[in-house]
């Protein structure tokens, strides 16, 4: 004999709070995938426990029922905290490794020869409206890039192209850049934004980078200060940027401090606050000298 549909929906109905909070903090708080499905799981065992204590005593169930509710509720404990506990392992240690051992094999194929042929011919082909798989939200990464939904998007390093070498001394970076800013180029290593100028052009040189995860190259990026010097090498060439502005906007509507000014200036971005892509941190350089890096 089948259930009857209403009644097994309205028995079921707890389990939407768990579903809405999740919605609530991945597309309005904005916070990553991992962070919110922690925060969502919570609430689904928080949720289950009060409905099962709730209707226990309604029912007044028997002491022998009440005991078996509380080994299913003691399991789903369990396999709720192996899943959060792999799935943040995997989110950080695994991503990490992963970073460093790809910057090591961009360490080996990056040379002072210029990337200029290639950049031009990708962005020739994003037809300056970023609106493509490239870029797909403008100047800043796509908010599904940000929670790390495509994460079957990958590639290998022999896949990429290296832009450049990226320095602060102040927080002790040096990463590889790699050409582009998807989420697989971004996994490498800090992108180069390719609706941006290069080195040397009199434009704004962008770059996009981690903050949390696949080895938070720029997980200290908000200890930097006015002053503090920046430093690109780019075919052949080695550009010093000097700090001169930091500014926190919101991850929609802040493409404007990426866009050409008419001066030779370096812009780095990256989410904030940590482990949340609801606003971007935005520090930028203007160029101070150039020096042969060979």
């Amino acid at each position: 004999k089948l259930p009857k549909l209403k009644e097994t929906f309205l028995s079921g109905l707890h389990f939407l709070i768990p579903i809405f909070v999740l919605i609530y903090l991945l597309v309005y708080l904005r916070l990553t995938a991992s962070y919110s499905i922690f925060y969502a799981t919570i609430s689904l065992v928080s949720v289950n426990f009060l409905y099962k204590v709730i209707t226990s005593r309604k029912n007044k169930l028997k002491k022998k029922k009440v005991k078996r509710n509380g080994f299913l509720i003691a399991a789903s404990f369990t396999m709720m905290s192996f899943i959060i506990g792999f799935y943040a392992f995997q989110q950080t240690f695994l991503t990490n490794t992963q970073q460093i051992a790809a910057q090591e094999e961009l360490k080996e194929i990056f040379t002072n020869e210029s990337p200029v042929e290639e950049i031009y011919e990708r962005k020739f082909n994003l037809n300056l409206d970023f609106s493509n798989d490239e870029n797909e939200a403008g100047l800043f990464p796509e908010i599904r890039e940000i929670l790390n939904l495509r994460s079957n998007a990958t590639k290998e390093v022999e896949d990429v192209s290296v832009f450049g070498f990226l320095e602060i001394p102040e927080i002790n970076l040096e990463q590889y850049v790699v050409i582009g800013t998807s989420e697989a180029e971004l996994q490498l290593g800090p992108g180069y934004y390719l609706g941006t100028e290069i080195p040397g052009s009199g434009g704004n040189v962008g770059i996009a980078g981690h903050r949390t995860t696949h080895g938070a190259p720029f997980g200290d990026l908000h200890l930097v200060n006015v002053g503090d010097a920046i430093n690109l090498t780019f075919a052949g060439n080695k550009y010093q940027y000097i700090i001169d502005q930091i500014h926190v906007v919101p991850a929609r509507g802040g493409e404007y401090l990426l866009y050409n000014n008419g001066v030779d200036r370096l812009t780095l971005t990256t989410c904030h606050p940590r482990y949340s892509g609801k606003e971007r941190l935005v520090v930028s350089g203007i160029l101070k000298k150039i020096q042969s890096s060979a």
